[in-house]
């Protein structure tokens, strides 16, 4: 049984402040690497948060550098990945996997629907059994 995998880019930016992705009902992200360049004068800084937790911070001391983090970070369905730019002149990418949220033991052609309001803590999964 396999289950859509997309490779994304969540966040690619050069604006100053913050850049958001909230990942969509139904799938779930896999942060693999995230890009920064900068062309700011020093000092500059870039803050990468997944759902809710910092994972990455880059400190920059010299104009037209550089840094790759290749990390593993999950943010599942409704959860946010955001990019905070504390100068201007700076480029940042961040960039990884996008799953399908599957419940465990569907068939192939099950879907899986949201048994939940929107006011309570995190959706049930519950698996919709296809015609046979």
């Amino acid at each position: 049984m396999s289950y859509p995998i997309y490779s994304e880019t969540f966040v690619r930016t050069a604006a100053l402040g913050s850049t958001t992705y909230t990942v969509p009902w139904g799938y779930r992200a896999v942060v693999k690497s995230i890009t920064v360049m900068s062309f700011a004068a020093p000092p500059a800084e870039v803050w990468i948060v997944v759902a809710g937790f910092y994972v990455a911070y880059f400190p920059f001391q010299v104009v037209n550098s550089s840094r790759l983090q290749e990390l593993m970070a999950i943010a599942r369905e409704g959860s946010t990945i955001v990019a905070q730019l504390g100068s201007a002149g700076m480029h940042t990418t961040v960039s990884g996997f996008l799953l399908r949220e599957v419940a465990g033991g569907l068939a192939e052609g099950d879907h899986v629907t949201h048994d939940r309001d929107d006011t309570g803590p995190g959706p049930e999964l519950v698996a919709e059994p296809r015609a046979r």
